[in-house]
């Protein structure tokens, strides 16, 4: 059994099981989650869109890569371009920050 709470597609590596999973013809079975990105603020009672307010998109970014490196770290070695493409988006949620005081750098 593998869990992964949440969507396992997001930010997982449910596609790369998967095919170790089929290329060795183990059966699999996989259950969906609510990813926290939608969880989370709807806890909060914070909307990711609302008419009211104009907001009709967001985006999701990983706040981590794979080699733990991420957004909010203090070195330009670590920079990720998550700025690339966000001029159109009314939301921007970050997931797998790691520490709060990474939000300072991002904001």
């Amino acid at each position: 059994v593998r869990l992964k709470g949440g969507d396992p597609f997001l930010f997982g590596r449910t596609y790369t099981e998967i095919n170790a999973l089929s290329s060795n013809s183990i059966p699999y079975h996989v259950t969906f989650g609510l990813s926290s990105c939608v969880a989370g603020v709807h806890m909060a009672g914070i909307p990711l869109t609302d008419a009211a307010t104009s907001c009709q998109s967001f985006a999701v970014f990983s706040g981590t890569n794979a080699l733990g490196k991420g957004l909010g770290d203090d070195t330009d070695e670590n920079e990720m371009n998550w700025e690339m493409d966000v001029g159109g988006v009314d939301t921007l949620v970050f997931l797998m920050i790691g520490r709060l005081d990474k939000l300072r750098n991002l904001c």
